[in-house]
């Protein structure tokens, strides 16, 4: 994945995942990539998997613990 594609949508997923959490109910926030982009955000929401702050519930659906924090920093790298 180029890196400008990511670029572009990083802050598409950031925003995704901010809104998620002013619900402030659940423990756990589901990302669906098809909401935000897809592809580009797969390839961000697999580093998450790798760095453990995320895992992959099925298919296009990634589910983040509430260590939010650490993602959002994360992704922000």
């Amino acid at each position: 994945m180029r890196a400008a594609t990511i670029k572009r949508y990083l802050p598409a997923l950031l925003l995704y995942v901010q809104r998620r959490l002013e619900g402030g109910r659940d423990a756990v926030i589901s990302v669906r990539t098809r909401d935000v982009c897809g592809v580009a955000v797969y390839s961000l929401m697999m580093r998450l998997v790798e760095e453990g702050l995320a895992r992959r519930h099925k298919q296009g659906v990634y589910l983040i613990e509430r260590a939010l924090e650490k993602v959002l920093t994360a992704l922000r790298r």
